[in-house]
């Protein structure tokens, strides 16, 4: 991988912008790049986008950074994300091994 774009959740207005990119891999964030009150909607709107979208035409490769394990919109997120067809799921501060077991499970 020579490129990656990080892509906020929040923003469907770049998502398909994002998908015809040079960029290799896309990171659609749902995390920190997406203040509290947004980030149902985003989730929504990036598990509709990837539902909808042959990034496997366009040769992207998929990464979606989920909330924290300590926060109430992980589970939300999990479930959501983990159905699609995407390449990475991007944990973030996970603080033992057996949280990752539990979020891949």
């Amino acid at each position: 991988m020579r490129s990656k774009l990080f892509v906020p959740g929040n923003r469907p207005a770049l998502f398909a912008k994002a998908l015809a990119s040079a960029a290799e891999m896309l990171s659609f964030d749902l995390e920190d790049a997406v203040a509290g009150d947004d980030k149902g909607a985003a989730r929504a709107q990036v598990a509709a986008f990837l539902r909808g979208v042959p990034h496997r035409a366009a040769d992207k490769q998929v990464v979606v950074r989920v909330n924290a394990w300590h926060t109430s919109g992980r589970e939300d997120d999990l479930r959501a994300i983990l159905p699609l067809d995407i390449d990475l799921l991007n944990l973030p501060k996970i603080e033992s091994v057996d949280q990752g077991r539990i979020a891949s499970a």
